[in-house]
């Protein structure tokens, strides 16, 4: 990203995550960055606020109610005005195959809870760099 975007605006990020608490954790490590920070708490509302405010970048929980994490994300990437927005799915859950269906739906990376702060915000600075 050049500096010149960085400059002109705060860049928004989209939480989407049906944990208050993750959530909140999160949004304060986001906050004390610099970045403009959103939440949502379910699949639906996470892609409806997507949609409306059209992120710089998606951090993305897979377990989601009303719709989960890859349905969202596939969502995402067949939506015109957000479809190249980074995504990082995030999960709490270990399992074998979740983190090649993330990638395969559109997902951008893939991390395990408990998020690892430092590892979050080098990822997000690479991912920002690409666009």
């Amino acid at each position: 990203m050049s500096e010149e975007k960085q400059d002109s605006k705060k860049i928004k990020i989209l939480i989407i995550e049906d944990r208050p608490p993750t959530s909140l954790v999160l949004k304060d490590l986001l906050l004390s960055q610099g970045y403009e920070v959103s939440c949502a708490y379910s699949g639906e509302e996470g892609y409806s606020q997507a949609v409306n405010i059209k992120p710089d970048l998606v951090i993305l929980d897979l377990s989601l109610p009303s719709m989960n994490g890859w349905e969202v994300a596939g969502k995402i990437r067949g939506t015109p005005e957000i479809q190249g927005v980074p995504i990082i799915a995030i999960t709490a859950h270990a399992i074998e195959y979740a983190r090649d269906k993330s990638l395969r739906v559109g997902c951008n990376e893939y991390l395990l809870k408990p998020i690892n702060h430092r590892i979050l915000l080098n990822t997000i600075k690479n991912l920002l760099q690409e666009i």
